[in-house]
């Protein structure tokens, strides 16, 4: 079974996670997420209507730094809040703590 996002889904967990939504021209905006300073993504979503398509769904996780298809499905879902997010991200140690 492959994720699906739409649109709004995708906005809205990007939001939950601390992402800043901005226009990006015409046909995209843009999610940015920084943490301490430091860039962790930036994904270009379409303007369009149309659900996003799986491959380029596959590619904001992986932009997003999952490689896990339940850490993937949680945040989809709903379930993963910024700190759980954060967490992964430093297990995977692309960021760090910075106590």
């Amino acid at each position: 079974m492959t994720l699906t996002l739409t649109k709004e889904e995708a906005i809205k967990m990007l939001e939950k996670i601390g992402a800043k939504i901005e226009t990006g021209g015409k046909h995209h905006i843009m999610a940015r997420l920084v943490v301490d300073g430091r860039l962790i993504f930036l994904i270009p979503i379409s303007n369009g209507s149309k659900d996003i398509p799986a491959g380029t769904t596959q590619k904001i996780f992986r932009e997003l730094g999952l490689i896990r298809r339940d850490h993937c499905e949680k945040l989809r879902n709903g379930s993963m809040d910024r700190e759980e997010y954060l967490g992964i991200l430093r297990d995977r140690g692309i960021i760090h703590d910075t106590k």
